[in-house]
């Protein structure tokens, strides 16, 4: 199987039709094809390869001035380059896609491994009862698009071994490129898959600012073929060659349900970051850190971080918003990533957002930032009354010092915030309409909205029924008071 010519590449056409197409097609019919279909980490695996290979294709954009007009070349360029690297997008053989050569096979997984949703080794998986010691049969199209997304974000801890050129693979194993800190990754959709491609792709000009990393060139054109090989660092520490990593050796059997999984190359962490994830400062001593995937967090609460322009290339959203004009009309974002802890999978997220330009103006960030610091501040609020409520219940139903007494407690205050954040959650874009226009008030409809939340949750959460019950939740009730932005005293 030939990644350029056999279709393996999910997607839905402007039709509506949902097929699976070759790399060759993805850009000869892009502006036909309206979205990729995939998981999050599929989502974002494919669009780093589509873009990969553009940027390689293009040999830039220069700069900002070439970026923009650059999409009618896009095509005719990817797929002269699909053309003459066709040799290193076969699926299997010595030198297969992502599959590093001189590697002793010794098939120590099943395919299953390269699915994060599916139940292998110590993954366990809800509802899927069909894994086998030796495996279950995969196609080849998904065998391909499994170990795109595997390289792109498997988890670190121990792994087999295996010689590896004239070396033994090490047991240990770092995080692949795309799962440091769960980090959010962002991506701008356009109105087809290849106004997508277009849209994300980063200039010269721009990997020239960013710290120890250089422009570099796609891991299929310098594999490496031992773990001490040279090539790695330009692999590892180059745009390009972060793009698509290889951070597993693997090695596939044709028509076979097992595979060779080792450790592969370990890529560099921050400062040098992901261009497509957001970098914010952290703690006390304000250490670099990846915007990660809060599955209790709705990221919109984050989205003053994702949409920042950062004066340094270190920090702040990702890097293709400075393509982006604050202006007339709107932009869409997705938003997504995979989560993991320790080494095991926890789940995969993802969100969109349809944004106006003028949004990421200056003026209308900070206004947007002080419409989450007053959601924040209605979360401390609901806290303390919760609080109080049940400090007041002490004498009887609650008890400080009894462990059962706490954990009731902070059932009250868990279903609390649950639901203050989930009614946020449905209404969030009533700030960002509130950002954006200059007229509107912070202390109007959204002060409103959260003052609601606020009183909803509190209400649902403490139950006032009896005397008792009644009294405390007058005396909770008190602590609900919530200052508008603007105001002095409190309302």
């Amino acid at each position: 199987m030939n990644l350029t010519g056999d279709p393996w590449v999910p997607v839905v056409f402007a039709t509506g039709e949902n097929r699976l197409v070759s790399l060759t097609d993805a850009f000869r019919r892009g502006e036909e094809i309206l979205d990729l279909v995939a998981t999050p980490p599929q989502r974002i695996a494919l669009t780093r390869l589509l873009v990969c290979i553009a940027q390689a294709a293009l040999d830039g954009p220069e700069d900002e001035e070439d970026w923009r007009p650059c999409r009618g070349r896009i095509k005719p360029a990817a797929l002269a380059y699909l053309g003459s690297h066709k040799d290193c997008f076969e699926l299997y053989g010595d030198h297969a896609f992502l599959q590093v050569p001189n590697l002793a096979p010794t098939r120590n997984a099943t395919l299953d491994k390269f699915d994060f949703g599916l139940a292998a080794g110590n993954n366990a998986v809800l509802f899927d009862h069909g894994a086998t010691a030796d495996g279950r049969a995969q196609s080849p199209a998904w065998s391909a698009l499994m170990v795109l997304t595997y390289q792109c974000f498997s988890p670190g801890g121990m792994i087999g071994t295996s010689t590896w050129g004239a070396n033994t693979t090490s047991k240990n194993s770092e995080h692949a490129p795309c799962l440091e800190g769960s980090m959010l990754h962002t991506i701008v959709r356009g109105a087809s898959l290849l106004e997508t491609i277009h849209m994300n792709l980063l200039t010269r000009e721009m990997i020239a600012k960013a710290p120890e990393l250089g422009w570099g060139r796609p891991v299929w054109e310098a594999m490496p073929d031992g773990a001490q090989d040279p090539q790695i660092a330009e692999i590892t520490k180059t745009y390009l060659g972060r793009l698509v990593p290889v951070s597993r050796g693997i090695k596939l059997a044709e028509a076979h349900t097992q595979a060779t999984l080792v450790n592969g190359c370990a890529y560099p962490k921050l400062p040098q970051r992901e261009p497509a994830a957001t970098v914010i400062r952290r703690g006390k001593d304000q250490v670099l850190a990846y915007l990660g995937i809060d599955l209790a967090r709705h990221p919109w609460r984050d989205l003053a971080s994702v949409l920042a322009f950062s004066h340094t290339p270190a920090e702040g959203g990702a890097w293709v918003f400075h393509h982006l004009v604050p202006g007339d009309g709107h932009v869409d974002l997705w938003a997504g990533g995979l989560a993991a802890n320790k080494g095991k999978v926890l789940d995969v997220a993802e969100w969109a957002f349809h944004l106006p330009l003028s949004l990421i103006g200056e003026t209308e960030l900070d206004k947007y930032k002080k419409g989450v610091k007053l959601t924040d501040a209605g979360s401390g609020k609901l806290w303390s009354a919760v609080t109080a409520y049940c400090e007041d219940l002490s004498l009887s139903e609650f008890r400080q010092t009894d462990m059962r007494s706490r954990q009731q407690r902070n059932k009250v205050l868990a279903k609390a915030t649950t639901s203050y954040w989930r009614k946020l959650d449905a209404k969030f874009g009533v700030l960002i309409e509130t950002a954006n226009e200059l007229t509107a008030e912070l202390a109007g409809e959204w002060y409103t909205i959260v003052r609601a939340a606020m009183d909803q949750a509190y209400e649902r959460a403490c139950p006032h029924e009896t005397a008792r019950q009644i009294r405390a939740y007058a005396k909770g009730a008190q602590r609900l008071r919530l200052r508008k932005p603007g105001q002095r005293e409190a309302v």
